[in-house]
């Protein structure tokens, strides 16, 4: 294979991978779940189900804030 055909194929791989990930409707995993709007620093979800599927909600809608206690617990651990 040539450089050039590994490039076409690279870029053809590339341009690709967003319709493989493409989902035809909502995951059913979120049913039942709602995000409310926040309120003086609260953040109100709600969460319905089997534990496995009550922790995919509570990560999926609260992963911003998830991430920022991260990177906050991070730097004071520096």
């Amino acid at each position: 294979m040539t450089r050039r055909e590994s490039a076409r194929l690279l870029a053809a791989a590339a341009a690709a991978l967003p319709l493989a990930t493409c989902q035809s409707g909502p995951d059913p995993r979120l049913a039942g779940s709602h995000r409310g709007q926040t309120t003086n620093g609260w953040i109100p979800v709600r969460l319905s189900g089997s534990p496995e599927r009550i922790g995919f909600q509570h990560g999926f809608l609260l992963a911003k804030e998830i991430e920022d206690a991260l990177a906050v617990t991070k730097l004071n651990l520096e």
